[in-house]
């Protein structure tokens, strides 16, 4: 095995938190230097996770012998500084989502890492989520048939008590926040993934309790958001995708995402279109028996056995719906 990448993460909360551990759990990276704002809490937090480098500031960081790459999970305002920085350092760059405030911070960033010769991602550590990365495997294997639409819906009650103690940025929006970023970056990035680039995406947002949250005169970040995005490619412009999700909900928490094959929209001679979604009322109790519907539970029977915290659903023609499970990564920090 080659040698571990020393690397530094600045942020001592989520980065500590999650990362640290994860870069350890890989053993393909030995974690540095822990970079936080508050000197004697980025001194307790690195010795407890035997980080050796306890710093307040990037500069810091970017000066320690032997360095190899830089993990930025702070807030998004500091993104576009800190990575330009990083690579003009020679340092690769893992940033965190959301990416960054505007799309001309996006392009520096971008054009900053292409200059330097160095790598540069974006953490979307939810591609590799047992349910989304299943249903991924399935659709690119072409079990599913071929994608029609995916729908996700998520009613996340985090944040549904207004007085709920969370972080200054998340609902600011100059620095970055809101759900549409915090959220809405993973569903786009799940759907780029499965189905390919967008030819257009349109976003609707709105604010049920984010204005109790700011302070300061800040103007408050969107809590909710819907998307609809179609495909750029010919084969793919029929294909759309639908998102709603909220962070200000009372509701039992969790992601339903479902995808909908070519039948779930045809009607037979005589017949109904199958599938709630289609006909008003829930799918038909039949069972499809044609080849592409027993592919299709044979398909599932195989996720579900993968899968530990899924659950999958299928009626005729109704496609495939998956009800995952809360991801760990998904806890507010502490």
């Amino acid at each position: 095995m080659a040698a571990p990448i020393p690397i530094a993460v600045v942020g001592a909360g989520f980065g500590a938190r999650i990362q640290v551990p994860g870069f350890r759990a890989s053993r393909r990276f030995a974690v540095a230097a822990l970079v936080g704002r508050r000197p004697e809490r980025v001194r307790r937090v690195a010795a407890r996770l035997g980080v050796p480098h306890a710093l307040t500031s990037l500069e810091e960081a970017l000066a320690l012998p032997g360095l190899a790459a830089v993990s930025i999970a702070t807030p998004p305002d500091t993104h576009a500084a800190y990575t330009l920085a990083a690579a003009r350092a020679g340092l690769h760059v893992l940033c965190e989502k959301p990416m960054a405030r505007s799309v001309a911070e996006a392009e520096a960033m971008r054009d900053a890492v292409a200059a330097a010769g160095v790598v540069g991602l974006v953490d979307h550590e939810f591609r590799f989520e047992p349910a989304r990365a299943t249903l991924g495997r399935l659709i690119a294997g072409g079990d599913l048939g071929r994608p029609r639409l995916v729908t996700c819906v998520a009613n996340v009650s985090l944040f549904a008590d207004p007085e709920r103690p969370v972080p200054s940025w998340w609902f600011e929006a100059e620095a970055g926040g809101g759900w549409l970023g915090a959220s809405g970056s993973h569903l786009i990035d799940a759907l780029r993934l499965w189905l390919g680039e967008f030819a257009a995406l349109v976003a609707l947002t709105d604010a049920f309790t984010a204005a109790r949250r700011v302070t300061g005169g800040a103007t408050p970040a969107e809590d909710a958001f819907s998307l609809l995005r179609r495909g750029r490619h010919a084969a793919d412009r029929r294909r759309l995708g639908t998102a709603v999700r909220r962070a200000a909900h009372r509701r039992r928490r969790g992601d339903r995402l479902d995808r909908r094959r070519r039948t779930a929209l045809a009607r037979g001679p005589g017949r109904r279109a199958q599938g709630g979604a289609h006909s008003g009322g829930p799918p038909a109790p039949c069972r499809d028996r044609s080849p592409e519907g027993r592919a299709v539970r044979g398909a599932r029977k195989r996720a579900e056995r993968a899968m530990g915290g899924a659950r999958l659903r299928s009626g005729s023609g109704a496609g495939l719906s998956i009800a995952a499970s809360p991801s760990p990564f998904s806890r507010p920090p502490s």
